[in-house]
This record gives structure tokens, C-alpha cells and sequence, in this order.
């Protein structure tokens, strides 16, 4: 299969003091915190970890191990030799119950191109499949990867980007059948994409990018591969907590601050702020 539709959009913005950028917030654990667990959709089953290295998936009403998996730390051998920090975090379980997808996380700062980690890039994607006990890898993990990503709905496809290159190229791949196309090309300027939200529908995606003198909030026509810049130079990288309604999604920053985006009106607005420490 080929993508018939590859040229570059290009994203101008009037320049702006260089954007900050701030360590990542995400819903999904971390390898600093321990005694991990995640139940299955059904609550049958669970999958836990004590250290980010060796993961066993739990039938619970019998306490019995059905599977277990490890990452290895001195996997990419000479030349980058032993990863200490490193380890999986299970991110997402299918509603089937077949597959639980992890990422590698190096314990590294994230970022490939800038100080810092605005959207969670990580090293790379793997899911385990619960009925044939086999791990495979979704995007390869590499040394300080620079992936952002994030699964469909349907849970049959994947968006992702890829920080190492240059430019950076918004790719949708088929997660059975491993085709991919492009959606979207951007500009140099563009350091980082990232925090992808998806229509319920499928039919468009929501997105931010990061550069020195921009922070644009898009959408994406996933039909068309028509691209809109909603929200223009937005002060900093914030992240999607959840949709309010139909057209409004509600925003939070790594200082608890929130924002309402409007799709309707174009417009982003605060409606909180942080709760100050005592």
C-alpha cells in the first residue's frame, strides 16, 4: 500500500521567546514507582511488576502465573553495553484481553532534539500477546528512541512520530499489518510532536507541536489529511486529561493549571489554577 498524499505542510508562525519545556506528565506509570499493577478489561486477569524488569500476568480468582516476561537491560550489547535504568511500562490492555502493549523506558531524559520532554517520547513500542505467551516489537526500540504515539480506538492502528528525524513525519501504521502512511510532513522548525487525542469517531486527531517560537495545537482530517492550526503560539506544552463534551476537551499542565479547548469557536481558555502548597 502507498501513500498518495506526502507533501510537506508547512506550519508558519510569527517568532516568540523560545518555549519551555517541561518534564512529562502522563497517566501511564513510571519506572520510579514500584509494586506496579494493571487489571485486564474483564478484571480477570492482572499483569504487576516489582522492578520494571520481570512482569507476570496473574489469572486472579486462582492466584496462578499464565505468563511472564522480562526486558533486558544489556540488550543492545557493545558499544551502548548495560542500561541501569531501564525497563517496560504496560500502558494499554485490549478489550479483548489478547495483547498488552508496554513501552521501553531508558530512564533517560526523552528528549532527541531539545532539553526536556513535552509530549513523553519514549524508546520504543512492544506488545505481548496473552494467548501465544510471545512479545513483539510495534516500533523498534533504539538507544534515547524519541517516539510519541498513541493507539486507535478500534485499537487496530497506531499514530506515531518519530523525533530523530528530520524532518519529523506523523505516520499512521496498521498494528496487524505493519503498513504504513503518511500523514503529515512538517517543517524543520518543528522539534517535537505529541499529544495525540482522537476523535471517538476515528475521523480526525488533535495534536500539538513544539518548537523555538511555536507551541500550535492542530486538527487533523484523517479522511482528507487536511490540516488546521486551532490554537496558534499557546504559551507552553500542556497534555489532554479527557473530553467535557462533543467539542470541548479539558487540558492540564505539569503545574495543575487547566485549560478548555473549544473546537467550535477555535479558542483555548483557563478555567483553573493550580492549588498553591502549603
Amino acid at each position: 500500500m502507498t501513500d498518495e498524499k506526502q507533501t510537506p505542510i508547512k506550519l508558519t508562525a510569527i517568532p516568540l521567546p523560545r518555549s519551555t519545556a517541561f518534564s512529562t506528565q502522563i497517566a501511564s506509570p513510571t519506572p520510579e514507582q514500584f509494586n506496579f499493577f494493571m487489571l485486564s478489561p474483564d478484571g480477570a486477569k492482572k499483569i504487576q511488576s516489582n522492578d520494571w524488569l520481570t512482569f507476570d500476568i496473574i489469572d486472579i480468582k486462582n492466584s496462578k502465573t499464565l505468563w511472564s516476561f522480562s526486558y533486558n537491560r544489556a540488550k543492545f550489547g557493545k558499544g551502548i553495553g548495560y542500561l541501569p535504568e531501564a525497563g517496560y511500562v504496560p500502558f494499554y490492555w485490549s478489550q479483548n484481553g489478547e495483547y498488552i502493549y508496554v513501552y521501553a523506558h531508558q530512564g533517560r531524559d526523552g528528549g532527541v532534539k531539545y532539553w526536556g520532554d513535552a509530549f513523553g517520547a519514549e524508546e520504543g513500542v512492544a506488545r505481548f500477546n496473552t494467548d501465544t505467551g510471545i512479545m513483539e516489537e510495534v516500533l523498534p526500540e533504539r538507544d534515547g528512541g524519541g517516539y510519541t504515539f498513541s493507539i486507535s480506538p478500534d485499537e487496530n492502528s497506531m499514530v506515531y512520530t518519530d523525533q530523530r528525524e528530520t524532518p519529523i513525519v506523523l505516520r499512521r501504521k496498521d498494528l496487524f499489518t505493519n503498513v504504513e502512511i503518511t500523514l503529515l510532513t512538517f517543517d524543520n522548525i518543528v522539534l517535537d510532536v505529541g499529544d495525540f487525542v482522537w476523535f471517538p469517531n476515528m475521523s480526525k486527531l488533535i495534536f500539538q507541536t513544539m518548537g523555538p517560537n511555536i507551541n500550535d495545537i492542530l486538527l487533523l482530517d484523517l479522511a482528507s489529511f487536511d490540516a488546521e492550526i486551532i490554537v496558534r503560539e499557546f504559551k507552553e506544552p500542556i497534555n489532554f486529561v479527557k473530553w467535557e463534551t462533543q467539542s470541548t476537551l479539558l487540558y492540564k499542565n505539569w503545574k495543575g493549571e487547566t485549560w478548555l479547548l473549544d473546537l467550535d469557536t477555535r479558542t483555548i481558555n483557563p478555567i483553573g489554577v493550580a492549588t498553591p502548597n502549603p
